[in-house]
């Protein structure tokens, strides 16, 4: 294929598709949905997973992430449409994403996985036949376009009310200990359960129940969330990111697969809070509703601070410098405001000037 093509396009679209025709019938893969197939429609990077074309590739991501991150732990998680739409940046020094492009370049599925199995799994193949672009709306169109917004914008109320009374229902509870909590929960994820079964397996599997541990202003630096590019900065730089910490992070997970900034501050924001505070948070395209309920907080004591911060190799090492450094900064920023005042010292535009003169050239002038 890529000898029939340059530079991402065919040469002779027709030849390769003649290729591709008899590669397939010479070796059986005729069985479309199971050894070979396509997506059945032109879908977006939140909806590609429901393409029931490509379930074969789906089945294959979720093979390939068992044992994959957590909320904010364990091995890294790429949701399934990014692969599709997105490609690294090799030539940027960070993790940058820029679209994928390109039709007829055959590309393996999953990408960091062996392209051969000793357990007898299938290697997969995919590639884009086609780029499709904006087409010119007609009112045919436009009103079918307009009646699936409709529908979804009515799909995205119903969640978010059904969330709600779920989240209404816990905290109308009068029960507080953490285990009858957890029953609480047990009893709204079964009833939610019971109710999407009923709509099929695929409204049954979207619902889950799941826990979010140490959510805290600070955590253990996660070297498996972190590029090379970012480890090599580090080092470079002088900081070994073992044993670190660093803010507390809502990174990517199968159970959340497009988390947002709002969904963090939320969570945080709640740490403190008592047992059973509940609140409503939805992902990045709206399309899912999380409930989070605080079922306990294990607050740390001055000895669990003492090893985390003073003992040699503690994670936590750098923080208590950290703190002297802008303990420090602050109180000399209050003594500089307190002796402006005391002279009723006032800068004037041409003093202005002249500071930031001065500051731009490192304190010469």
């Amino acid at each position: 294929m890529d000898k029939l093509s340059e530079k991402g396009k065919p040469k002779d679209k027709a030849a390769i598709e003649k290729y591709v025709k008899e590669f397939r019938e010479a070796r059986g893969l005729t069985k479309a949905g199971v050894q070979f197939g396509s997506s059945t429609a032109a879908r977006d990077e939140w909806s590609l997973e429901e393409d029931p074309g490509l379930f074969p590739l789906v089945q294959a991501q979720k093979e390939g992430l068992l044992g994959a991150r957590g909320a904010h732990g364990g091995n890294k998680y790429v949701p399934f449409g990014r692969t599709f739409f997105w490609a690294i940046d090799r030539n940027s020094q960070s993790q940058r994403y820029v679209p994928t492009t390109g039709v007829y370049v055959a590309r393996s599925y999953p990408e960091d996985v062996p392209q051969s199995h000793e357990d007898g799994r299938p290697n997969y193949i995919y590639w884009v036949t086609e780029e499709v672009p904006a087409k010119p709306t007609t009112l045919t169109t436009a009103l079918e376009t307009v009646k699936a917004a409709w529908k979804q914008t009515k799909a995205r109320e119903l969640a978010g009310q059904r969330a709600n009374a779920i989240a209404d229902a816990i905290r109308n509870s009068t029960k507080t200990d953490a285990v009858l909590v957890t029953q609480i929960l047990n009893e709204q994820f079964d009833a939610l359960l019971r109710d999407a079964a009923a709509s099929g397996e695929k409204a049954r599997n979207r619902v889950k129940m799941f826990a979010i541990n140490g959510v805290c202003p600070l955590a253990p630096v996660d070297l498996a969330s972190m590029s090379q590019a970012e480890v090599t900065q580090m080092l470079q730089s002088g900081i070994n990111p073992t044993g670190r910490v660093r803010s507390f992070t809502l990174t990517e997970s199968a159970n959340i697969p497009y988390p947002t900034q709002e969904m963090l501050n939320g969570l945080i924001d709640n740490r403190d809070k008592p047992a059973k505070t509940v609140i409503v948070l939805h992902d990045a395209p709206k399309d899912t509703y999380y409930v989070a309920t605080l079922i306990r907080r294990d607050l740390k004591s001055p000895d669990d601070f003492k090893q985390a911060a003073f003992v040699p190799g503690a994670p936590a090492r750098g923080v208590v410098g950290n703190y002297m450094f802008e303990a420090y900064f602050k109180s000399r920023q209050s003594v500089v405001e307190l002796l402006k005042k005391e002279f009723k010292y006032a800068e004037t535009e041409e003093q202005k000037k002249r500071l930031d003169d001065n500051a731009k050239s490192g304190g010469r002038d």
